[in-house]
């Protein structure tokens, strides 16, 4: 759930009115859309209860390309431990990339598991199962309609997937261990990397805690090499749940 004071609406608001007042930018790009305020309603949710509600009555829309992470828990109540292979999500309606994964599953235990799928062209897409492959001999599968939890649950399954958009992959990397806390006042350095699928322009960064890494909004410039460096200060106390939104148009082909 948001355990941030910045609502992910706030940051789309903030950056959107940013691109207007500083780049007299009029575009989608200068605009919340009406799927990215769904999408703001549903990670800004405060409890499992206002998320559901939202979900239940919302269509969700994707991008060709784009992947879906799903996650599930998981539990074990055998007395034996596990092997699972080729643990995934199947969908149907569209192609589709599904990525497989496994994990050695112990005796009496819980285990929380995110899955990836891609879709590969425009249309309907409905994510219908997971399946795995148990001691490499049994073939194994969960459909979500036959689960009486998920069935009121539907709309959280189906996307509208739209024409071909960039995803990112964003890794944020500082000159510290990061497993170990700050101390108050504590300065370091890092890098904000974004790595596109495909071309992309007009890329601007925001962040949730602007007294923190000394910026808010900044545009980036060299689109070859997509970084944003970052000087941090430990100025608050206590933990924070930092939010970088990453805004952005895909360049022509």
């Amino acid at each position: 759930m948001n355990s941030n004071y910045a609502s992910w609406k706030l940051l789309q608001t903030d950056i959107t009115k940013h691109i207007r007042d500083n780049f007299g930018m009029k575009s989608e790009l200068s605009s919340i859309s009406i799927n990215e305020e769904a999408e703001c309603k549903i990670h800004d949710a405060l409890t499992h209860e206002d998320r559901n509600a939202i979900v239940r009555s919302y269509a969700r829309k994707t991008f060709v390309g784009q992947a879906i992470y799903v996650r599930f828990k998981m539990s074990n109540l055998l007395l034996t431990d596990l092997d699972i292979r080729n643990l995934r999500l199947v969908g149907e309606g569209v192609k589709f990339t599904a990525t497989s994964q496994a994990i050695k599953f112990s005796s009496s235990h819980d285990f929380e598991i995110t899955l990836k799928i891609v879709p590969e062209e425009e249309g309907e897409m409905k994510l219908t199962k997971i399946e795995w492959d148990l001691f490499e001999k049994f073939r194994c599968e969960v459909i979500f309609n036959q689960m009486e939890s998920l069935r009121d649950f539907e709309k959280i399954f189906k996307f509208k997937v739209l024409e071909r958009s960039a995803d990112l992959d964003v890794s944020l990397s500082l000159n510290r261990d990061m497993s170990l806390p700050l101390i108050f006042n504590e300065s370091a350095s890092g890098r904000l990397i974004i790595k596109p699928s495909l071309p992309i322009k007009n890329v601007f960064v925001i962040c949730s805690y602007s007294h923190i890494f000394g910026f808010q909004t900044k545009a980036l410039d060299n689109l070859q090499d997509l970084y944003l460096d970052l000087n941090l200060r430990a100025t608050k106390i206590g933990d924070l749940n930092v939010k970088f939104l990453v805004r952005y148009e895909v360049a022509d082909a």
